[in-house]
């Protein structure tokens, strides 16, 4: 479930010039803007079927060591989908790359752990073989002396704010739906 927060407004007219500057700007929630809303209210997306798959691996590996790639079924509208995308095969140029297959707790995402054997830059295939929807990775590199990059999303809101949803749900979501490293 994906929770989306509305705010309704009603507008002085057609034109934007006539609008306040804080609707004009597209800013939802200011004192200015608070004479507008006709209604404010909490709707809960439901993922569909499995249109298609997402794959994310962190930017770096090291040679031999396990690698994590988050696998996100979803729907035609890009919410997370209401079913597991089914089997699922990993590939590098074309050549099969063994992995484990692990269904991540409360998701429909699925966590595959590879290694890959050798220093080099690599994008990840992955194929649901039931559906034949592919998906490929971001680029990896693999190296001894990386630097580590780390992905993020530096602003949220959650029920703590003026947002909805537990904390927890929050970073269950960042990090094991979108394979996230940190969030705020």
């Amino acid at each position: 479930i994906l929770n989306k927060f509305f705010v309704l407004y009603t507008l002085p007219g057609s034109d934007e010039k006539s609008w306040p500057p804080g609707l004009a700007a597209g800013y939802a929630w200011t004192e200015e803007t608070s004479g507008y809303m006709v209604a404010v209210c909490l709707m809960h997306i439901l993922g569909g079927p499995v249109s298609r798959i997402r794959a994310y691996t962190p930017a770096n590996a090291l040679p031999g060591e396990p690698l994590h790639i988050l696998v996100r079924p979803e729907d035609k509208f890009d919410n997370l989908a209401n079913a597991q995308p089914g089997p699922v095969e990993i590939s590098v140029d074309g050549k099969p790359l063994p992995a484990t297959v692990q269904p991540v707790e409360d998701s429909t995402c699925l966590r595959l752990t590879a290694t890959l054997p050798e220093a080099g830059v690599y994008r990840i295939s992955v194929r649901a073989t039931d559906s034949g929807l592919t998906a490929e990775t971001n680029p990896v590199v693999c190296s001894n002396d990386k630097e580590p990059v780390f992905w993020g999303m530096i602003h949220g809101h959650t029920e703590m704010s003026d947002g909805r949803g537990r904390l927890d749900e929050y970073f269950h979501q960042l990090k094991n739906e979108v394979a996230l490293d940190f969030a705020a």
